[in-house]
C-alpha cells in the first residue's frame, strides 16, 4: 500500500485482529506483544526481521496448541524479505 494514511489504518487493523486473536489466552503483554509483532512482519514480507524466542514460542504454545504452531511455520521458513525480487537475465 503506498498511501500512508490507508497504510496505517490497514496496519492498524490487522494488529488488534491479531492482538484479539491472541489474548483471549493470556494477558501477557510480552507473549502478546511478541506474538502481534510476528504475525505483523510476516503478513508485511519481512521475515528477514523475524526474531526468533525459543521461551516466548513455547509459552505461547503451551496456551493455545494452534498459536505456537503458527509460530513455528514462520520460522520454518527461509528468512527474507518477501517486498523484493531480483531476476538474473544471464
Amino acid at each position: 500500500i503506498e498511501n500512508s494514511e490507508l497504510q496505517a489504518i490497514a496496519d492498524d487493523y490487522f494488529r488488534s485482529k491479531s492482538e484479539f486473536s491472541i489474548s483471549r489466552y493470556t494477558d501477557d503483554e510480552k507473549l502478546i506483544n511478541y506474538y502481534v509483532s510476528s504475525n505483523s512482519l510476516f503478513f508485511k514480507g519481512k521475515r528477514d526481521e523475524l526474531v526468533y524466542d525459543e521461551d516466548k514460542i513455547e509459552a505461547i504454545s503451551s496456551l493455545n496448541s494452534f498459536a505456537g504452531s503458527y509460530l513455528r511455520l514462520m520460522f520454518s521458513m527461509d528468512k527474507i524479505n518477501d517486498n523484493s525480487l531480483s531476476i538474473s537475465l544471464e
